[in-house]
């Protein structure tokens, strides 16, 4: 299971209607960190992102629309298991 699949069976299925997601894939591998698998989200009020590349590297923000500020600013964890719960959960929550 890639990294896309792992988020739709696990996180996606959760989040509102009114939640915008955008598969991103992108092979290139133009910044030394490999290839990019993940997802945008955005709501009314919060934009947010997932990525995962295949460098061993999950790479996620979170936007908070509303009050205009980063709720969870950019982090990058270095990690061969995109399989990270908790992380996930902890970006994926705020569109639910």
């Amino acid at each position: 299971m890639d990294f896309i699949e792992f988020l739709e069976k696990e996180f996606l299925s959760q989040v509102n209607k009114d939640t915008i997601i955008s598969i991103r894939r992108d092979s290139s591998d133009s910044n030394n960190l490999g290839v990019l698998a993940g997802v945008d989200l955005d709501s009314p009020n919060f934009s947010g992102y997932i990525y995962f590349w295949s460098k061993g590297f999950l790479d996620y923000a979170l936007y908070n629309i509303k009050e205009d500020r980063e709720e969870v600013p950019t982090r990058v964890v270095e990690t061969d298991d995109y399989q990270q719960f908790d992380i996930i959960r902890g970006v994926v929550k705020f569109f639910q």
